[in-house]
């Protein structure tokens, strides 16, 4: 064959080693898929057959931006967007918490005046009997405690500089235990702010950090630092015999010493609460006992309507019968009432007053009882 044949069919080869170069460069890094119809006529010069690297780098910057867009969502940032969600969810029982806990003589920051129109206007919708039976469920002086417990927890959310707002984190919740005990609250008590924690994370249908294990541990820790344990005992025959000895050494008035022998002998043979005797304050003086509700059947016994106890459900007042005590009469709760009443006839108002006609508080009580044990 003709060396000058050879020369002519030689000379193409350079530019077939140029094309197999553009398919190993494309098959070791792939383009985006909508550029796979179009990757020749923008990388490649029909003329001169040549690879344009400008865009095909730019097709690969391109690339890796896309697969970076996909991912870093859902890899980086979840926490955000389940926290948002969280807020919204709880926003439409602000109303609802105002609703429930309106009357009470306190006010609970978490729903208060901050909140803003738009957000009052998004309720639940519970009917006015579902609204009824949601506030039964739960006492008066029971929400006034709840009450206590939220605002304790908003000033000391203000102390810390952490938000106020649902739902409250673990750490935040035992950091507050803390923060109570070094105050110098008992066990029981902080059990009892934990708990109203507790009660408005159900309400708004949260999860209950409460229940968590290393606040259940907190709260244990509480009671094995506590410097001692509840040293109450329950008043018995022997104990009760001596307290009524010991008023003629406390008490220096004898009035004073009838009505005071008199409510611990009721709040023992009737076991009665001294909250269900006298009052605590003066809004409490329609809720102890009455005089008008207190009957003497016969000289061997008597009877008294017991209208609010902590204890009652349905409501209906509870009426207890008690009888004379003949073998040992200075025990006897009808011998002390005959006595008591012939000295204050008053006829209507709390049945245990003062000679002035004030009603026996709660405090003076439990501070004669202090003396005389």
């Amino acid at each position: 064959m003709p060396p000058s044949k050879r020369k002519a069919r030689a000379a193409p080869k350079p530019a077939k080693k140029r094309v197999n170069t553009t398919t190993r460069a494309t098959s070791q890094t792939p383009l985006p898929e909508a550029m796979d119809s179009s990757a020749p006529s923008q990388l490649l010069d029909n003329n001169n057959a040549v690879i344009d690297y400008d865009q095909l780098a730019a097709a690969i910057i391109r690339q890796q931006q896309q697969a970076a867009t996909f991912s870093s969502p859902v890899e980086a940032n979840p926490a955000p967007a389940a926290s948002g969600s969280t807020n919204g969810e709880c926003q439409p029982f602000i109303n609802t918490l105002q609703q429930f806990f309106s009357g009470s003589q306190e006010i609970c920051p978490m729903v208060g005046p901050t909140a803003s129109n738009s957000t009052r206007s998004s309720t639940i919708h519970l009917s006015q009997s579902s609204m009824q039976l949601l506030k039964a469920s739960v006492s008066t002086s029971t929400k006034q405690l709840y009450l206590r417990s939220y605002t304790l927890l908003h000033k000391f959310c203000a102390i810390q500089n952490v938000p106020f707002s649902l739902p409250f984190t673990e750490v935040l919740i035992c950091n507050f235990i803390g923060d109570l005990f070094q105050q110098g609250y008992s066990p029981s008590t902080i059990t009892s702010h934990v708990s109203a924690i507790s009660y408005l994370h159900k309400l708004c249908n949260l999860p209950d950090p409460t229940h968590s294990f290393i606040v259940r541990k907190t709260i244990k820790g509480t009671h094995n630092l506590a410097k001692s344990g509840d040293i109450r005992l329950p008043i018995t025959k022997s104990i009760l015999i001596k307290l009524l000895s010991a008023l003629h050494h406390t008490v220096q008035e004898a009035d004073t010493r009838v009505f005071l022998s008199t409510i611990f002998l009721l709040a023992f043979h009737a076991f009665m609460r001294l909250g269900e005797l006298v009052a605590r304050s003066s809004v409490y003086n329609t809720k102890v006992i009455q005089r008008q509700d207190l009957l003497f059947l016969d000289d061997n016994s008597v009877q008294h309507i017991l209208r609010h106890s902590k204890n009652m459900k349905d409501g209906q007042p509870i009426v207890l019968t008690l009888a004379a005590n003949y073998i040992n009469p200075q025990l006897c709760p009808i011998r002390a009432l005959k006595t008591f009443t012939s000295l204050y006839q008053h006829k209507s108002g709390p049945l245990f007053t003062f000679k002035s006609g004030h009603p026996v508080n709660h405090s003076f009580v439990a501070a004669q009882l202090k003396h005389a044990i």
